[in-house]
């Protein structure tokens, strides 16, 4: 999961830096910048809901071990 959130980081900024380097003027830039945004939040909340699912099934599973021991 995490070895995924490196590769697509890595991926989405060297698009970034392409795009920046090929935008035409300044208003270019600005909007391109403002719309990158986005994309990391929405992995970022993916991220968080893996992770919180994770840990839910572990907790799960601990608590069973646990009746299972009574």
């Amino acid at each position: 999961m995490n070895l995924k959130l490196s590769q697509d980081t890595l991926n989405d900024g060297a698009q970034q830096v392409q795009a920046s380097l090929n935008a035409k003027d300044t208003q270019d830039l600005m909007q391109l910048h403002g719309n990158s945004l986005q994309p990391h939040v929405e992995r970022a909340a993916a991220y968080s809901r893996q992770l919180m699912d994770i840990l839910s099934h572990w907790g799960q599973g601990v608590a069973q071990v646990f009746q299972n021991q009574r």
